[in-house]
């Protein structure tokens, strides 16, 4: 759990007000850059920077020692609120049991503050994570076309398809797991700007559509449920409104984001793909459908057909 560039104790800090008692947490990624586990450390504090700090830097120092997370949980100090925590579902997670559950449930202590934690701080801790295991900002780092299979100019495009991200969006609903993908329009000049939320339960067999939930920038929301699915999309629905609040302004910010792609990346895809509809290849050469094929070996065929 050590390295030897290790975050600033304050990278971790997160404040939250607004309600009856301001909140403090630090958080504590494995910065082990081999390590896959998508966890992190949350100490948490009703009294202030002050108190938080003072507690952060004993257990970085006892990490810096080598104890585990698991371990420094066991040796938390009476009154210290020190647990384990999924920035991609955020949940409460049990570090003593193989499983990751609480036997009795979330300690109610823990749930109050996890019920603080919205979206928008997930994403921070998720850059926190990548910070402390030495990697870019993930959230900014590009994919092209050509690393996004399937997609095709007009297409919605996933914000992770586009983008790596900081995390991935879970949701936890009647003891099944939930994925939630944003989708945008990103065909430069479209002025739609069309947008929205696709929800698929995670599985052993893929990822099963629920529905999706289009959120345009003016108007109301539309709810559009796979058959049978209509109550599950509706609490999707909800427990995304309950993570992100704000959710309008996110959509928002990321539709700039996603557009500025689009005029990256497809303005030449659809030059490519004018340029080869207009020539007609030998039969030889390469199909102009991107088949892969030769000509003669694919739309020569229905070429010749069309005109007999």
């Amino acid at each position: 759990m050590m390295t030897n560039d290790e975050l600033p104790i304050e990278a971790g800090v997160f404040e939250f007000r607004g309600a009856d008692r301001p909140l403090w947490i630090w958080v504590k990624t494995c910065e082990t850059p081999d390590c896959d586990c998508r966890e992190v450390l949350v100490v948490a504090s009703w009294r202030g920077r002050d108190e938080l700090l003072l507690t952060a830097r004993s257990i970085a120092e006892a990490m810096r020692r080598g104890s585990s997370f698991k371990e420094v949980i066991e040796n938390a100090k009476d009154g210290e609120l020190v647990f384990g925590f999924s920035f991609d579902s955020g949940e409460a997670i049990n570090f003593g049991d193989p499983s990751g559950f609480y036997d009795n449930g979330v300690p109610p202590e823990f749930a109050e503050i996890v019920e603080r934690i919205d979206g928008d701080t997930l994403d921070d801790i998720g850059r926190l994570w990548a910070r402390g295991k030495g990697q870019p900002n993930l959230e900014m780092t590009e994919r092209t076309p050509s690393q996004i299979h399937g997609w095709m100019p007009g297409d919605l495009l996933g914000w992770t398809e586009a983008f790596y991200g900081a995390r991935t969006d879970y949701y936890g609903l009647d003891d099944d797991l939930f994925i939630a993908t944003e989708y945008y329009c990103v065909t430069p000049g479209c002025d739609c700007r069309d947008r929205c939320v696709a929800f698929r339960r995670t599985g052993d067999h893929g990822r099963e559509p629920v529905g999706r939930v289009r959120v345009p920038a003016l108007g109301d929301v539309k709810l559009e449920s796979e058959p049978g699915c209509g109550r599950t999309l509706r609490g999707l629905w909800d427990s995304y409104q309950r993570r992100y609040p704000s959710y309008r302004e996110r959509l928002d910010r990321r539709t700039a984001l996603m557009q500025a792609w689009g005029s990256r990346y497809v303005p030449p895809l659809l030059e490519q793909k004018t340029e080869r509809v207009a020539r007609t290849p030998g039969p030889n050469e390469p199909c102009s459908c991107g088949s892969g094929k030769k000509y003669k070996k694919c739309c020569w065929k229905k070429a010749m057909g069309a005109v007999g």
